[in-house]
């Protein structure tokens, strides 16, 4: 009986760390806007789309008002999202993982008020 215990433990403490590793790197992907708030703020939004790949590097598909693709580095570290161009650009953004990682939810600040994007995963 103690064995069946010990057994059931470990794998549930196997399970909430293989969690906690699959969260670790949930940024990684292709990501599309898919709501801005103020809605008037989504012209002028940074980007598009946003990829976020494995090694560090992103690249950015510009709105409509916001000019060429941006193509650079990034962290993220405790809900932080840090995107800095190979122009030397920085971006920064409040950054947090929805809806079991499906959404990417970014704050930043935009003609003194808070604009809320949430963009969607598509790989």
């Amino acid at each position: 009986m103690r064995l069946c215990v010990a057994k059931r433990e470990a794998v549930l403490l196997m399970t909430g760390l293989l969690l906690i590793a699959v969260a670790g790197c949930g940024v990684q992907g292709k990501w599309e806007l898919a709501r801005v708030q103020p809605t008037a703020a989504r012209p002028d939004f940074d980007y598009q789309a946003l990829t976020l790949e494995k090694d560090g590097t992103y690249y950015g598909e510009p709105t409509a008002n916001t000019g060429a693709a941006d193509v650079g580095t990034y962290r993220y570290k405790n809900k932080v999202l840090v995107l800095t161009s190979n122009d030397g650009e920085l971006r920064r953004y409040d950054a947090d993982l929805e809806n079991s990682g499906s959404t990417l939810h970014l704050e930043k600040f935009w003609m003194d008020q808070k604009v809320k994007a949430d963009f969607k995963r598509i790989q």
